[in-house]
């Protein structure tokens, strides 16, 4: 069974690098769509129903967090931020904002995100 990705990113450059320098099919992954803001974003991974997105976190109209949280199933989803290095610190601290409501994921990447090592929580 192959996986179905998104790529969304307000940076047009970005989401045609992606596109075109992965052998998506390789990767037995389909390249359902690409958008280019978050509202774009979400009619999309609505319409697509995609197993991974591939997204930026600051775009236009919807952040890349709202634009997943609203299209639901997040938690049943890949899901792959891209940032600038000058946004990790927000997006980490998002994805930690994130796992306090995941049961299954939470612990080891509180872990992570407080700077202890991710191992010593098994």
């Amino acid at each position: 069974m192959a996986y179905k990705a998104v790529l969304i990113d307000d940076n047009k450059n970005t989401v045609l690098s992606l596109e075109y320098s992965l052998e998506w099919e390789n990767l037995g992954i389909e390249l359902a769509g690409t958008a280019y803001d978050g509202r774009s974003g979400k009619e999309l991974i609505e319409k697509t129903d995609p197993d991974i997105i591939i997204s930026d976190i600051n775009m236009p109209y919807l952040d890349g967090f709202t634009m997943v949280e609203e299209s639901g199933k997040a938690e049943d989803r890949i899901i792959i931020v891209i940032t600038g290095y000058d946004k990790f610190q927000y997006a980490s601290r998002a994805i930690c904002a994130v796992c306090l409501r995941s049961a299954t994921a939470g612990g080891l990447l509180l872990r992570f995100c407080n700077g202890t090592d991710p191992v010593s929580g098994f």
